[in-house]
């Protein structure tokens, strides 16, 4: 009866929080529901603790248990009874909180949800609210009886919580860390969550059920119950995050983010893992061999040489800012094994460049241009970035042009505020860093550009096309002189619907309608015009051998970038015109067009979502990760 009057009493004081000073301006119906609600919420907190540690530790610690148990029931019935009516006095509690706002004009929660599906957050809200009221009494009621009993066996509970605490949070870190787990709670927090929850419940009934009138007894009952489930909980938990994340090449359904070496046999990607649930390990995997490593970066720099491959990965288990290491493989080493090098980035960092033979890094950090040596961890060269306006140097191009010269490209918006960037255009700027020292960058402008102009680098860094956009004016332009090669302007019904994709042996390729391709000589000199039945697929694919262009065809209306099933895979000569067929239900791999001495060019994914290898001599395919995606 006290606790129903002190619930009404607690009602009524969101009626007086509309008159608080600060909160005046504010609609009274929002205060009023949400002070409501969070009067609710502390009112089943503090209820919840008092009658959870006191309604059968207080009796037994008070000797009032044994009252019950000279009646005819059983253990379970006074442990049921007891804790159903602990938690009906505390739910209902809370309602009467809400009861007089919900007379007044009902809990309005919009004013503070706007665009959000209400319904849906109250909904969970209340499954919330219900769910962690049952475990604060679980809860308060083991901690009552473990402090009342005064038993050596506290020291084996304090222990026991830290185990079991540190157990479960590290499972869960490593499978946050590996990119298995949202930071968000999930379906698997939830299942620990009740696991917990029926430990403690399990733990609680045994106690009343064994322990009955003797306090130490059913101290020492609850712990051992409660630990030995717990420690079973956690012990599970670590080895579900070790099956989590021992994951394989072969256990991907979905291959995706496919690269590759510019020479050699090895390739980097990541995928779907089977039973795994979003879970995206990333692999490095040598198709020559079938060795494989599984590493923690998202993304894999090679060298041009394809003698070495570096990655990052955190270093630590910081949540904010981690620290990541440097990662380096010799790949060219049978036996070599990713090891971690002396060089470590904290905080933003977003350009890096590997130098064609691998042994030198140049990252963009603090304002300068810094080189490194990745085998004895020294810094090369430090290089101030020229102080140029509305440009964030690390958002744009890097590249080794050779072991002593380093490019810099940007796009400059020729208006300042985001709303106008587009509308007002690009400024495209170009930098040479030479390591000499006393050398310093030159900055030259190739001019301004109409919208968003997409930028695409020979293979050789010498020269950039400059796409102005779809009916813009293209240009491809010397980078040493900064002198225009040569421009193309759409001639009238030429669409062009991609950027430029430069081939390996310098030539240039333009999609120059959906289902027309258009082959340029490297100084931009038309060559040859490929016309197909079928429309052309967005990714062009390589060079599976000198003089040869692999591309993808389906039929209008089949044609999904999602699905290779519907795709035939062509081969075109680029000298005589001549197109062949190879294959079916393939799509060439995204990503940078690699020439015939990298494995890159003869990459495709299948309908199965599995990565294979095509041998554009015989038209063989070779299954490199099988994938199981449904058809």
């Amino acid at each position: 009866r006290l606790l129903a009057v002190v619930a009404l009493v607690a009602g009524l004081l969101p009626f007086l929080v509309p008159f608080v000073s600060n909160v005046r301006h504010l609609d009274p119906a929002d205060i009023r529901s949400g002070s409501a609600l969070a009067f609710c919420m502390t009112f089943t907190v503090i209820v919840a603790i008092i009658l959870g540690a006191s309604v059968i530790a207080g009796d037994l610690a008070e000797r009032r248990l044994g009252f019950y148990f000279s009646r005819p029931l059983s253990g379970w019935a006074v442990w049921a009874g007891t804790m159903a009516a602990t938690a009906l006095l505390t739910l209902g509690g809370g309602l009467l909180v809400l009861f007089p706002a919900f007379l007044a004009g009902g809990i309005d929660l919009q004013g503070f949800l706007p665009g959000k599906p209400l319904q849906s957050d109250l909904f969970y809200l209340g499954i919330f609210w219900v769910s962690g009221t049952l475990f604060l009494i679980l809860v308060s009621h083991a901690v009552s009886v473990m402090v009342r009993a005064r038993s050596p066996w506290l020291a084996l509970d304090l222990v026991a919580a830290v185990v079991v605490g540190l157990l479960l949070w590290d499972a869960r870190v490593d499978l946050l860390f590996a990119g298995a787990l949202p930071f968000a709670p999930s379906p698997w927090d939830v299942l620990a969550a009740a696991l917990v929850f029926l430990g403690l419940a399990v733990a609680g009934a045994a106690q009343v059920v064994r322990g009955r009138t003797d306090l130490r007894r059913g101290h020492r009952v609850l712990s051992i119950t409660l630990w030995g489930l717990l420690l079973l909980v956690a012990a599970t938990g670590q080895g579900l995050s070790r099956w989590m994340l021992d994951v394989s090449p072969q256990d991907l359904t979905h291959v995706t983010e496919v690269s590759s070496t510019p020479r050699g046999s090895w390739v980097a990607f990541s995928g779907l893992a089977r039973h795994r649930g979003e879970y995206r390990p990333h692999f490095l995997l040598d198709t020559a061999s079938g060795r494989s490593f599984r590493t923690r970066g998202p993304w894999m720099l090679f060298s041009e040489d394809g003698g070495r491959a570096v990655w990052m990965e955190p270093t630590g288990r910081s949540l904010r800012s981690p620290e990541l290491a440097l990662y380096s493989l010799d790949l060219r080493d049978p036996k070599a094994a990713p090891a971690a090098t002396s060089l470590t980035f904290q905080g933003p960092f977003f350009s890096l460049a590997l130098s064609p033979g691998g042994e030198r890094l140049a990252s963009i950090r603090d304002r300068r241009l810094l080189v490194e040596d990745l085998d004895r961890g020294k810094i090369l060269a430090s290089i101030p970035l020229p102080e140029t306006p509305r440009v964030l140097w690390q958002d744009g191009f890097l590249r080794f042009l050779d072991s002593e010269q380093i490019l810099l490209l940007q796009r400059r918006p020729l208006r300042e505020g985001a709303a106008l960037v587009f509308q007002g255009g690009f400024e495209v700027l170009v930098a040479v860093a030479d390591l000499a020292p006393g050398s310093s960058i030159r900055v030259r402008s190739l001019g301004a550009i109409p919208g968003y102009p997409n930028l695409s680098l020979s293979p050789d860094g010498r020269r950039l096309f400059i796409h102005g956009g779809r009916q813009g004016l293209s240009r491809l332009v010397d980078l040493r002189t900064g002198r225009e090669i040569a421009s193309l302007t759409p001639g009238p019904g030429t669409l062009w619907t991609s950027s430029p994709r430069f081939l390996a042996d310098g030539r240039i390729v333009f999609r120059k309608s959906r289902q027309e391709l258009q082959v340029f000589s490297p100084d931009l000199v038309p060559e040859r015009t490929f016309r197909f039945d079928g429309v052309l697929s967005s990714e062009i694919g390589s060079q599976p051998a000198p003089g040869h262009l692999v591309v993808a065809t389906a039929k209008p209306g089949r044609a999904s970038f999602s699905d290779p099933t519907p795709w035939q895979i062509l081969l075109l000569d680029l000298a005589t015109g001549e197109v062949r067929s190879l294959a079916s239900g393939l799509l060439p791999v995204e990503g940078p067009n690699r020439g015939p001495a990298s494995v890159g060019s003869r990459l495709f994914r299948d309908g199965k979502g599995g990565l294979v290898s095509l041998d554009p001599k015989t038209g063989k395919i070779r299954v490199l990760v099988p994938g199981s995606r449904p058809s």
